[in-house]
Order: C-alpha cells, then structure tokens, then sequence
C-alpha cells in the first residue's frame, strides 16, 4: 500500500514552528522511526510509521493513554497491569492485546491513541524551537495496524481548528480546561482579527483571563455586550428535547430548572446531527439555534488538548457523586455565556452536557452550575447503578 502523506495545507503552517517543523519534515517524507525532542528537563518521543503517527511519549503525559483506556472500557488496574506485562515480555502491541483479549473495543482503544497522541503533539508545539535539541533515529518496522496511526495533520488540524470553531464564529473568549492545565483564547478585536492563545495551569486560569481581559479592553467590551443583551421573556425552562418525564430530564430540571441565570440546558450525544437527548431552553428563545450553538460549542471537547496527568480521577470518582474530572469548555458569546462539559460513561456514554447563562451574570457563576450540574448527572448515574 502506498502511505499518505499529510495534506500540505496544515503542514506548511507548522514548519514555521519547529521543532514541529522537523516533525512535519519527515511525515511529509514518509520516514519510519523515532523522533525526539529535549528541552532542558523535558524528554518527547515521537514514533513514525511511514509517515504516520504511532505513538508518543512525554515524560510529564507517561500515564494518559492508559488512564484514558481505563476510563472508556473500564478496565481494572490489575488486569491492565497483567496485560502490560506480558506486552512487554513479548513485545506485541498492547493495542493489540487488549482487542483481541476482548478487554477493549477496537473504538476505544484508537480514541484513547488519539487523546494521548494529540496531548503529546500539543506539547511538542509549545516548545521553544532554539531551546531544543532534536534527533531522529531512522528504523524499519515489521506489519503493524495502519488504522492505530495517525495523520500528523490530523493532529495539527485538530488543535488549529478550534480557533475556526470558536472566535471565528463569534466568540470572543473560549478557554479549554482539563486536570492537567488549561488553553484560552481571546479575540483582540473582531473576529477576523489576530486572536491571542496561551496555556496556562489551572490555578493561574482566574489571573490571567482578568490579566488578559484588562490588557486588551476586553472587559469594557464584554460590560458594553451585556449591557447591550437582550433579556429574555422569561426565565422560565421548558423542555424541548427527549422525554420529559425522564431521569435525565428530572436531573435537569431541578440542578438548573429553575435558576434564573440559565437560558438552556442539554444532554448532547457525538453523533453528528442527533437529537439532544435531553434539553430545556428558556422562552423567547430560538431553539433551533439554541441546540446548534451547543453542538458547535460542544465539539470544542474534540478539539482542544487533550485531558493530562492526574485524570486517573476521573475513573475513580464515576462512582461518587463529585465526579467533574472532565474536560470542560467555556466560551464567551455576544448575548450569552456557553459552558460545556464531558460526562462519565455511566451518566450517559459518550455525552456532553451544556449549559448557557445570559451575559449578565459571571464566568465563575456558570462554572459553578455546571459543577451543579454534572454532580447532580454522575450521582444520578450512581445511585441507579447500586439499586
């Protein structure tokens, strides 16, 4: 089979950001082997397979693939421990292993591939080019799996992509955050100007957004925005997707029901296009653009880093009622805030819950209830578990 190469398009603009540009040089060449890349303390690993990406390690992300792989199939630590040793005594992929051990779905383990690929990548692109120090080791590999590697402009795109999805598309503000730190971004002036991006950790997140806020005039902007809002007709939520009589319609309805801060709330599935599986939207508002802005907003979980070390959490507290280890999403729109939010498989697989408040209220209000909100799903999940 004749391998790929990565579209020029996404490549071209990382090779102004090395060491990505090395990188980005030999996947375009289609080379097998090991790259890697020091910066002072910091040690990653990228391995090549024709071009494609099949792994990476990072001394500070050394446990994100197998905690996501936890996390989604719900694997025990010591099966996975057995399963990891016996990989390593015989060298098989331990993908591999686990697929056809039946411990994990095929699905599950490209997805946590995929998380950890692309938190790797994302860290690769944060360092400083004359800081580093880059070698390649070339090798030929023996058959593998080409559906477990990854386009590396795939992994660009994914990240790129979130300025499109967000402050392209009329927001001013949006902040990725996860255990393992934060990304925000913030339009400077309109959305087809330069747009400002920087990671932070998680406990300079408050700091910096009034920092950045205040640098850039944001704040008299978004005083001006709010102020200028229309108020809705009324505070009221009515349920407008899934059954009204249901568990998760009844978990909504009283976390959110009724706070007057909130003007929609929903339970929204991957699948492109679907139904909300559960939602409440204030009168006087469109609903139709309502649900399509949570599903825009919604996809933003896909495209931003991926969740870092210390996620581990997040197994362990699907089964208490404070599970909101996830990966969460705030953005900043011109009438209203929009929060989203990853929920454990046992609430809902798969689904992500988002909630709006009108620009009236604060960013720190919406944080809390949306932590209100996923506290109330999880611990429904759990008490309907242990019945």
């Amino acid at each position: 089979m004749t391998p790929q190469t990565p579209s020029h398009g996404a490549l071209a603009a990382a090779r102004r950001a090395l060491p990505l540009a090395e990188l980005a040089e030999l996947a375009s060449r289609a080379a097998s082997g090991r790259f890697v890349c020091r910066a002072r303390e910091q040690k990653i690993e990228i391995y090549l397979r024709e071009g494609r990406v099949a792994w990476a390690e990072d001394k500070l992300r050394t446990r994100v693939f197998i905690d996501q792989l936890r996390r989604r199939a719900r694997l025990d630590q010591r099966t996975l421990r057995r399963i990891v040793r016996e990989c390593r005594s015989t060298r098989r992929s331990l993908a591999a292993a686990l697929v056809d051990a039946g411990l994990a779905s095929y699905e599950d383990v490209r997805a946590s591939l995929r998380q950890h690929i692309g938190s790797v990548i994302a860290e690769l692109a944060a360092l400083d080019a004359p800081r580093t120090e880059q070698h390649f080791f070339e090798r030929s590999y023996g058959t593998y799996d080409r559906e477990l590697t990854f386009d590396l402009s795939e992994m660009i795109t994914r990240y790129g992509s979130l300025l499109e999805s967000t402050l392209r598309d009329g927001a001013s503000f949006v902040a990725v955050r996860c255990v393992g730190g934060s990304l925000l971004g913030a339009a400077l002036r309109g959305p087809d100007e330069p747009a400002l991006w920087c990671r932070v950790r998680n406990e300079d997140y408050g700091a910096t957004i009034v920092s950045l806020r205040r640098e850039h005039g944001a704040i008299e902007r978004e005083r001006e925005d709010a102020r200028d809002a229309e108020p809705l007709a009324s505070s009221t939520l009515a349920c407008t997707h899934g059954d009204a009589e249901g568990s998760l319609a009844r978990v909504l309805a009283q976390a959110v029901g009724e706070v007057r801060e909130v003007s929609a709330a929903f339970v929204l599935t991957r699948e492109p296009g679907a139904d909300p599986l559960c939602g409440f939207v204030a009168q006087g508002l469109d609903v139709e653009q309502t649900v399509a802005l949570a599903r825009r907003r919604a996809r933003c979980l896909e495209q931003g880093p991926a969740m870092g070390p210390g996620c581990i959490g997040a197994d362990r507290s699907a089964r208490c009622a404070g599970c909101i280890a996830s990966k969460r999403v705030v953005s900043c729109e011109p009438d209203r805030w929009v929060f989203a939010a990853e929920l454990p498989r046992a609430a809902a697989p798969g689904a992500v819950v988002v909630l709006m408040c009108t620009r009236r209220t604060s960013q720190g209000i919406g944080w809390a209830h949306l932590s209100t909100l996923q506290q109330a799903l999880a611990y429904d999940a759990y008490r309907r578990a242990v019945r």
